[in-house]
Parts: C-alpha cells; structure tokens; sequence
C-alpha cells in the first residue's frame, strides 16, 4: 500500500505455501451422523416425546452402540429405563453414567431418588448432600431432603431447609405449605403461621393441602385467641361441597367433632 514493492516480495517470498482450512459445522455434524450416534439420540429424544420409553430405550442404546463414552446420553437411558419400568437396568446405566469427572449432579439425584424409592434413606440423604455440595441451588436435591428431614422427625432441620428454597421462584409448589408444618413441629410460635398461612390460602385459593391445614388449626390450635370451631365448620363444610374426597371429609368431621357434633 506505500508502494514498496520490493520490500512486499521479499516479505511475501517467506510465507509458506499451504492449503487453506476450511471450518464446516454442516460437514462435521454429517460426519459424526454416518456413525449413527446422532440420528439414534435424534429418534430416542422424538420416542420420550411420545412416551413411547421403550422404543427410547432401545434408540438410545444403539447410539450408545457407537459412542460408548456420551455420558449424557447414556444418563438420558437410564432415566427411559426406569421409565420403562426396568429400575435394575436404570441403576445399572446410571452407575455407568457417573463413573469419570467431573460429577453429573443430575445423575447423582437420579440415584438419590432410586435409593429413596428402595427403602435406603441413609444413602439418599448422603446423595442429596453430595449434590447440594456441587450445585448449592439444586431444587430438588434441596427439597427432597428437606422432606426426609421432616418424615425423620428433625423438624427444625426441615424448617430450615424449606425456608432456603422459598427464595427460588421455582421452589416446589408445597414447599411453603410444608415450611409452615415443619416450624409448627418445631415448636414454632402459631400465631406467625397462623397469619402466613392466611396469606398463601389468598395468594392460591384453589389449594386444598392449605384449607386442610387452615381448618385444623382452627379447630385443635393448642393457642385458644387462634382457634375458631365455628369458622371450621363452614371452611370445613364448603370444602367438602367444593373439592368431595377422603381429605375434605376429614376435615369436615374434624369441624363438627371441634363443635361437639359428635
């Protein structure tokens, strides 16, 4: 460009002469289909869609097939496996899943969930913990544990692990309800969760678990200014016109019992 055109030769006589590389995502995507992995994931992935588990499972396992090392995938099969109703199979491929680094967090509360489901609490809670140590905002890890907590008795443990996921906009729909629970078992003041159960029954009018748990309190509350056997009555009574089952009559014989309608 400054019209130096000996001095460009002499810099241009000094590059090497090569075929320039080309970077085709298209090609390299076709190249690791014609090993067949990518359209089996393709088809296992369209099977789950359609519930259809077992035709899942056996897409995924061709494609694993000829990626033997997809640890995703191979997480993804364990998970249509117990789907399937095949939980020995869903164990056996999640193990699988876990062995290398770095940890799945997913995969270890798969095989949280599976040691619960197996009557193994003790190994479900070390899990639970162990992913809450690698993804401290694991919803469900967090909640699950919470929940065992409180089926334990620690009720003052369940409380606090409840009243942490309340933050997350995608906590668990009972969480709340069960936070509340847990600090009545804990021996917590009934006049705060009293008021705060009042304002989750009017932030979700329509959920029963919360008129259930309004209805007792104000039937046997140990504190006498919080209880109410006459408001019982009619919550109780409304709720079994409304939403009829076991749960609803329950409480409406709780109500009348309250009310010494025996």
């Amino acid at each position: 460009a400054l019209g130096q055109n000996d001095l460009a030769r002499t810099h241009m006589a000094q590059v090497a002469a090569r075929t320039p590389r080309a970077e085709d995502p298209l090609l390299a995507e076709l190249q690791g289909a014609a090993r067949q992995s990518v359209p089996a994931f393709e088809r296992a992935v369209y099977a789950v869609g359609q519930r259809d588990y077992k035709a899942a499972a056996d897409q995924f396992a061709a494609g694993l097939a000829v990626d033997p090392d997809n640890r995703a995938a191979r997480l993804s099969y364990a998970r249509v496996l117990y789907l399937a109703n095949d939980p020995d199979g869903a164990r056996r491929e999640l193990d699988a899943a876990l062995v290398g680094e770095p940890p799945i967090p997913l995969g270890l509360f798969l095989k949280a969930i599976l040691a619960q489901g197996a009557g193994d609490p003790g190994a479900a809670e070390a899990l639970y913990r162990r992913v809450l140590g690698l993804d401290p905002g694991h919803l469900g890890a967090g909640f699950y544990l919470a929940n065992l907590d409180l089926s334990a008795g620690r009720f003052a443990e369940a409380a606090a692990g409840y009243r942490r996921l309340l933050s997350a906009a995608e906590a668990p729909v009972p969480t709340r309800f069960l936070w509340l629970v847990a600090q009545s078992r804990a021996g917590a003041p009934w006049a705060p969760i009293a008021a705060e159960l009042e304002t989750q029954i009017s932030a979700t009018p329509k959920d029963p678990q919360l008129h259930y748990a309004q209805i007792r309190l104000l039937a046997t509350a140990p504190d006498p200014l919080l209880r109410d056997p006459a408001r019982a009555l009619t919550l109780a009574t409304a709720l079994a016109f409304e939403q009829p089952g076991p749960h609803a009559l329950r409480a409406l014989a709780l109500a009348q019992a309250a009310n010494g309608d025996w």
